[in-house]
């Protein structure tokens, strides 16, 4: 897919205000063009004849039980899938993916089951003379581009680009069996598996995890390997790529480490020093790692008082795990790869914490600001993402401000120096990993209630260990749910504060050997990360939310060096944007077979964000970026009154929204700004009085005209100031709704509709609500602007054909691109 910038908008706003409401709407399988039905089907008729075509192989077994085909899509357009599941004829749909602009399906056929599809292609080939407009099986037939029999490239699930380049080469995968549903029947289906791959001479690991229908377990081979077996290659029913364990990497002597390292070197292109960086507030960084030497310079090395040194000397190198996160992620996903390793930005350290000359916590705020102003005196120009996995050992308070993260919230909103400056904090480790009651783990602990800042909790992917060294051993956590080490904002009061965590990422799992013991953070389960150690190791396993942190700022960081020109407001609102909830986390916030939305928002936040949707559009999703400013208030007399809304004009473009008619399609609107605080207990007291202002958007609903819009959005408009004109209600297809989304400085929705919808809902409010600015009128704030980031992604299905969304955007707007 074409890598595309977003889209930028600096056309301004027309200073004065939005909302849909619920349309009936039907979604249409969409085919694409088959202008010769009878050419079409025959095509698919010899695909299937070969397909039946047994290759040979260079053992003797004995023939499968069926064979697996891979239907493919022609390129912007879906699989008719519901009618490649035929369980009535035991024929199961095993994987979906999608490969660049094509959806491939995998879809096992038992033995004499074959005739199903054959007989479907004949159907469609059959033309009614009475009604030859009547054509059978059209959706599922018209659908398909290819059949053909399933090889191992097609099985695989996993990114496109962790597919190993190396025909040859040995790799670990993650193998997904097909078995039965009956637990002792799907032992033997395994067990011959297993029997089979090992007289291949394939490594197979002990180590299995059952599913509904689904083995899952580790087998070490070549690409090539999986072609020597048609009876292997049939009892698939998916194949990821196999994470490089930390286990098998922190075990290593410290010369094979070393290996390892030096081959990550010579793949290795450091960021030019203009680039932007992580700062790191934490226990230092031990520069001399190989790793992080060329990425962060000696004079951005720093610590808070200048006696001290600047290096980790912390017993667990917790400042210098978190840099090998912060530049690399987890670094057994980088090891495994063969390309080169390009680094878009640099690091910076000041060491805030010694384990054996704590600070007085009422000074963490201070010191904090002195921790950023060091890295800003050495490098003043350089754009820099903030990293702090430091927090206090105890809850925030239910969600009140503290000193320090008020501290925060100004340094970010520029208060306490000219320049504003993104805050990227962990929501803080629970201090058990129990499961259960989720309050029971503890609230997201000081200072990461700071409004300003993005908040970033813990979820996990990884599933149960699988070496040797951890035989035995079970997780705590679900894969895609939450890390069992996070901390969430259950325990807060939900009235004055924002929903926090803002964001997840991996954190790793927990894991116990028999139940009911505590649950540790064992290698197996946890990432990769750098440490320097006088034995020569320099790899270590790292984990929970501070690993998240560091993983967070990472790409912040990236996103900078993307869009250099872009505020922190709108780094952070990017973050949010391009999150995303997992089924998982779904189920775990569901109650009594409800989804509480309560409990999504304080375990998860907006959950976890890709570095696809957060640096780059794609044809079927266009982000626009427009950054503005309007003045809240204003004084009239002796009176503080509100004073503007924002009005502005989306690029939508029309005529191809009309043409989607019933198609479904998605708007999300991020608004990001930051606020000046008052942390004061007295102002926490009432809940507007904390932030220095606050701003709120609506969108034009379909049914509503401009008039009747900016009549919704702001009385002064109205023909009549003392009687409210008819305005159209909410809708209620936001994921949200206003009640629940308009808390705190970043305020996050989701509407769907129909292109026929939305191609009428042309224009956005942003308008000012309740701050101290307006009312403690004695500190003459009330002539104060405020800026912000609104981030609006359109989004349809991907597999409209011919849909240039994207490209219909930019021509709409009034300038170009920014590079």
């Amino acid at each position: 897919m074409p890598d595309l910038d977003h889209l930028f908008d600096q056309s301004g706003a027309v200073p004065q205000r939005h909302k849909p409401t619920d349309v009936g709407r039907d979604s249409e399988f969409d085919l694409p063009p088959r202008p010769d039905q009878a050419a079409h089907g025959s095509k698919l008729q010899l695909d299937i004849e070969a397909a039946k075509k047994l290759p040979e192989t260079e053992i003797s077994e004995p023939p499968p039980n069926g064979l697996t085909l891979t239907f493919e899509s022609e390129d912007n357009f879906g699989l008719r899938l519901k009618s490649l599941d035929l369980r009535g004829s035991d024929i199961q749909l095993l994987s979906v993916a999608q490969v660049g602009a094509k959806q491939i399906a995998n879809v096992f056929v038992p033995d004499g089951k074959l005739k199903e599809f054959e007989k479907r292609v004949t159907e469609y080939l059959q033309v009614d003379p009475n009604d030859p407009e009547k054509i059978k099986n059209k959706k599922l037939v018209e659908s398909i581009s290819g059949i053909r029999r399933a090889a191992a490239r097609a099985l695989f699930t996993d990114a496109p680009n962790r597919f190993p380049s190396d025909e040859a080469r040995l790799v670990w995968w993650e193998v997904w069996l097909r078995t039965s549903a009956v637990f002792d029947e799907a032992k033997q289906d395994v067990d011959n598996f297993v029997d089979r791959a090992k007289q291949l001479g394939f490594s197979v690991r002990s180590e299995l995890t059952f599913f509904p229908e689904r083995a899952v377990f580790m087998v070490r081979c070549s690409v090539a390997d999986w072609a020597r077996s048609n009876v292997l290659l049939t009892q698939l029913a998916e194949l990821r790529r196999g994470r490089t364990l930390a286990t098998e990497m922190v075990t290593l002597p410290a010369v094979d480490q070393r290996e390892w390292i030096d081959d990550l070197l010579s793949r290795l292109a450091v960021a030019p020093k203009s680039a932007p960086s992580v700062l790191l507030i934490d226990s230092g960084v031990n520069r001399e790692h190989p790793l992080l030497v060329d990425s962060l310079a000696k004079t951005d090395w720093h610590a808070v008082y200048s006696a001290w040194s600047k290096a980790d000397k912390d017993p667990q190198q917790h400042g210098t795990a978190m840099a090998g996160l912060a530049v690399f992620g987890c670094l057994s996903n980088v090891f495994e790869r063969n390309d080169q390793v390009e680094l878009r930005h640099r690091l910076e350290s000041t060491r805030l914490y010694r384990p054996d000359k704590p600070h007085d916590r009422r000074n963490w705020g201070a010191l904090t600001n002195v921790a950023v102003r060091r890295a800003a005196l050495a490098a003043p120009n350089r754009q820099r993402v903030v990293c702090l996995a430091l927090t206090a050992d105890t809850d925030a308070d239910l969600g009140a401000p503290s000193s320090w993260s008020g501290a925060i919230d100004a340094r970010a909103a520029g208060v306490l120096a000219s320049d504003r400056v993104l805050f990227v904090i962990s929501a803080g480790n629970a201090a058990t990993a129990k499961g259960g009651n989720l309050k029971k783990r503890g609230g997201i602990q000081e200072p990461a209630q700071a409004w300003n800042a993005l908040t970033v909790g813990a979820m996990t992917e990884i599933g149960h260990p699988t070496t040797k060294h951890y035989r035995g051993w079970k997780s705590v956590g679900v894969p895609d749910g939450l890390s069992p080490w996070s901390r969430t904002a259950l325990p807060w009061n939900w009235d004055g504060h924002p929903f926090k965590p803002d964001i997840v990422l991996e954190g790793g799992n927990g894991a116990v050997q028999k139940p009911g013991d505590e649950p540790d953070l064992i290698d197996d389960v946890a990432l990769l990360s750098t440490m320097t150690h006088p034995s020569g190791r320099l790899l270590t396993t790292f984990g929970m939310t501070s690993a998240a942190a560091a993983e967070a700022a990472r790409l912040a960081a990236r996103t900078m060096a993307r869009y250099p020109a872009y505020w922190p407001e709108t780094i952070r609102g990017l973050m949010t944007h391009a999150a995303r909830w997992t089924d998982q986390m779904k189920t775990e916030s569901t109650v009594d077979g409800k989804l509480k939305k309560n409990r999504l928002l304080g375990c998860f936040g907006w959950g976890t964000p890709t570095e696809e949707n957060l640096i780059a559009s794609a044809e079927n999703r266009a982000t626009l970026v427009i950054e503005d400013s309007l003045r809240p208030y204003q004084k009239v007399k002796s009176d503080i009154e509100y004073n503007e809304v924002n009005f502005h004009r989306l690029p939508w473009p029309t005529s191809l929204l009309q043409s989607l008619g019933s198609q479904d399609v998605s708007v999300r609107i991020t608004l990001s700004y930051f606020i000046e605080p008052s942390p004061g207990r007295l102002g926490w007291a009432d809940r507007f009085r904390y932030p220095s202002h606050g701003l709120r958007f609506h969108l034009q609903h379909p049914d509503e005209t401009d008039i009747g819009f900016k009549h919704r959005v702001t009385s002064a408009t109205w023909p009549n100031p003392k009687k409210k004109p008819s305005v159209v209600s909410d809708s209620k297809r936001w994921t949200l709704g206003t009640k629940k989304r308009n808390r705190g400085c970043l305020i996050q929705d989701e509407w769907t509709g129909t292109g026929a919808e939305l191609a009428t809902c042309g224009q956005i409010a942003v308008f000012p609500v309740l701050g101290w600015w307006k009312t403690r009128k004695h500190l003459n704030r009330f002539d104060d602007n405020a800026r912000y980031s609104l981030i609006v992604s359109l989004r349809t299905k991907p597999t409209l054909n011919g849909l240039q969304l994207y490209e219909s955007c930019k021509t709409l707007l009034p300038i170009a691109i920014e590079n």
